[in-house]
């Protein structure tokens, strides 16, 4: 085993903009603040590399720890969210009953969204290969709620609950994975 410690950080939350596709939105001041928040927690302090996904909201994110730890972000499409087609602006109501249909069949895709079964299937890929890569580093994935609730259900066998954790995953939560075994949990 490569005995590598990853830290999955879900990015801050976005202001949502109906004119931009979901993928440019920017992020709260707000949470801007947790961000720096987060460069304070003890868990956080050792950090040898950063991953994102290649969306403005997940490196923009990143951006304090990169300049706190002086350490380049790669970016990585492997991290993205689950694909949302030209990320067309749902309602609230409308998103959730397409979260939850998404969660209770992992092979359902609306038309030009990728499937939850896709989307662990490429994140899991992108973690492994990222994992083969080093040895015994501190990795810092920054990514998207949905791709998270599905690797951390997956890996705690917790499928079946993967609604439920999805709506109670925080932006700005961190979880923490070694060999493949759940250190500190994304969700509370």
């Amino acid at each position: 085993m490569a005995d590598n410690t990853f830290i999955f950080l879900r990015h801050a939350k976005t202001i949502k903009d109906p004119t931009l596709p979901v993928v440019d939105w920017d992020l709260e001041v707000a949470s801007k603040e947790k961000i720096k928040d987060l460069l304070k927690d003890p868990l956080l302090q050792k950090i040898d590399l950063i991953y994102t996904s290649t969306e403005d909201k997940a490196i923009k994110t990143a951006a304090p720890f990169i300049n706190y730890f002086k350490i380049k972000r790669i970016s990585n499409n492997g991290l993205n969210e689950i694909g949302r087609g030209k990320g067309l602006m749902l309602s609230d109501d409308e998103f959730k009953e397409l979260k939850l249909k998404m969660f209770k069949d992992e092979l359902y895709a609306p038309v030009g969204w990728e499937s939850s079964n896709k989307a662990l299937s490429r994140f899991k890929g992108t973690i492994e290969e990222i994992d083969e890569k080093y040895k015994g580093k501190n990795i810092l994935i920054v990514s998207h709620g949905t791709v998270l609730t599905l690797y951390f259900s997956d890996l705690l066998g917790k499928m079946e609950n993967s609604m439920k954790r999805w709506e109670e995953i925080r932006f700005c939560a961190f979880g923490m994975v070694k060999n493949k075994k759940v250190i500190k949990d994304i969700v509370k």
